[in-house]
């Protein structure tokens, strides 16, 4: 194997990929610091039913206010469309409160940022130019060896 270009990080030598993979599993919608909740884990039916057994305590009160209410405009309007949007919603609020911690870290955050605090908050949009700029000088150096073994 060649000798390492100057200027080349090692990991892009060993894998040009390696800085993209790198920021993309760095790239979540949670907070850092908060694990993610295990792909294994069961999402609940789609039905109130398992939605509302899978919510926090906290939260079971807002779904059955919303869902009553929802169910009276379809009563009302003859339109499921407003219970079907409702399921789907609340479907996602179970989902997410199957991690309980990050769950409720993500609930503070929302309530701070309602309130107008100050939340620190990072620009993914700069991460990913950032990634996307590490990638290219990697495919550039990797480009520029595999001319150079060419020509020797």
């Amino acid at each position: 194997m060649p000798a390492r270009p100057a200027g080349l990080p090692v990991k892009c030598w060993e894998d040009p990929l390696a800085r993209l993979k790198e920021v993309t599993d760095l790239m979540t919608v949670e907070p850092h610091g908060h694990r993610a909740v295990a792909p294994f884990l069961p999402a609940p039916d789609k039905t109130p039913r398992a939605i509302r057994a899978a919510l926090l305590p906290e939260e079971v009160g807002d779904f059955d206010r919303e869902f009553r209410a929802v169910m009276a405009e379809a009563t009302e309007t003859l339109d499921l469309t407003v219970v079907t949007s409702f399921v789907e919603r609340w479907w996602r609020v179970a989902r997410s409160s199957a991690d309980v911690s990050s769950h409720r870290a993500m609930l503070d955050h929302a309530g701070r940022l309602v309130r107008g605090e100050n939340v620190a908050a990072r620009s993914w949009a700069r991460e990913v130019e950032r990634a996307r700029r590490a990638m290219r000088r990697c495919v550039e150096l990797a480009h520029t060896v595999d001319e150079g073994e060419e020509a020797v």
